[in-house]
């Protein structure tokens, strides 16, 4: 799934960046900007957004067992308690 949606996102990122390039042509010879161009901005920023999407590193919480929630909260330490300001 994760595959799926990063090609989508290449896809979307490579038409949104077309898009932005007609655009800056259409704005420097002086002609009018059009709302699909305007429209394909925010194709380019779900492009990226969708390129960012990155696996879980940490597990959920809601699957950790009750002593595992324990030990992660002996582990943390906040900033006051290690005497940094």
């Amino acid at each position: 799934m994760r595959n799926l949606l990063r090609g989508i996102g290449r896809i979307l990122t490579l038409t949104g960046i077309i898009n932005l390039a007609w655009l800056l042509v259409n704005w420097w010879t002086g002609k009018p900007i059009g709302q699909l161009q305007i429209l394909g901005l925010l194709v380019l920023a779900l492009g990226l957004t969708l390129l960012r999407i990155r696996p879980d590193e940490k597990p959920v919480k809601s699957n950790l067992s009750p002593s595992q929630r324990e030990e992660e909260k002996r582990k943390h330490k906040s900033w006051i308690e290690s005497g940094k300001n």
